[in-house]
């Protein structure tokens, strides 16, 4: 029983030290549109996991810009949050808008904004993820010929899981166009609203940067940053970035680890065959004939 005992307590080191991170997951979704079809739109996003005093939270920072060759004096501009993480009834960050929980800060540009939970609205239930989502509105207003907003949104939910080495994580889906192919292209419907893709001429999406002994194991789609996990998209459409990293000196001290797991896990027979000698037994170990 001992032995068996050491072996797994081996074992479960083994494990501890060498075991992946649990997937990172994530129903997560933010979808930009505007009130008319054809509004031209540079989105920037931002992924944090920011430490207080009450735990950790995770925020996305946007920037939305509308592009100067753009003729109006004004557009409205929605976003639809999809996710149980932004939903944040205990309210810590920033005071909810509407009747949504979402915990939302704006900086710059006031767009008198309004949100809308779609689980209160049941003749959205066709409109594939509207009726899971907060959805906030504002109106964005010429300012000295530019037009943009910057805002930060609070989630609970983790978009990273990290284990010895390995880091896997998983981030929201970004942007437009996300309907099925025999789907309308251009419009969507969410309460009494008309809402539009916009023509995201620019999509950006930063999470962090590497570690100095941290490399890319696998990520998709590819970074246009070796050095950083940050993706630029020129067109319409969104970004599901999703992967992991491997930090190097971990690694190589598993390495190491493991070796020595197997060179102990050899020894256990040989130790407990010296010892069963030394009592004077045979050596469980050991395969005897019978005549």
């Amino acid at each position: 029983m001992f032995f068996v005992a050491a072996f797994l307590g081996l074992f479960g080191w083994f494990f501890g030290i060498s075991a992946s991170p649990d997937k990172a997951e994530t129903d997560q979704s933010i979808l930009i549109f505007t009130d008319r079809p054809g509004v031209p739109l540079h989105a920037l996003v931002s992924f944090d996991e920011v430490l207080t005093d009450t735990g950790e939270v995770n925020s996305v920072s946007l920037s939305l810009i509308v592009d100067g060759g753009y003729q109006g004096d004004s557009v409205g501009v929605s976003i639809a949050f999809q996710g149980e993480g932004f939903r944040r009834p205990d309210q810590q960050m920033a005071e909810p808008v509407g009747d949504c929980s979402l915990e939302v800060e704006f900086y710059g540009t006031d767009i008198s904004p309004a949100c809308s939970d779609g689980k209160n609205l049941p003749d959205v239930t066709g409109y594939y993820g509207l009726n899971k989502s907060q959805v906030l509105s504002g109106t964005l207003t010429r300012t000295n010929n530019a037009m943009h907003t910057n805002l930060t949104v609070y989630s609970t939910d983790d978009w990273s899981s990290s284990g010895t080495s390995r880091t896997a994580f998983y981030l929201p889906r970004v942007g437009s166009g996300y309907r099925e192919p025999d789907w309308p292209p251009t419009e969507e419907a969410f309460g009494t609203s008309r809402l539009f893709d916009p023509d995201l001429t620019n999509l950006t999406v930063t999470y962090r940067w590497l570690a100095s002994d941290e490399k890319i194991e696998i990520v998709s789609p590819e970074p246009s940053d070796p050095s950083r996990l940050h993706w630029n998209q020129q067109g319409n459409g969104s970004i599901v970035a999703h992967g992991s990293t491997v930090l190097l000196g971990s690694q190589e001290r598993q390495s190491n680890q493991t070796f020595l797991i197997g060179v102990l896990a050899g020894l256990v027979p040989l130790i407990g065959s010296w010892i069963y000698k030394q009592l004077g037994q045979p050596a469980p170990f050991r395969r005897t004939n019978k005549n």
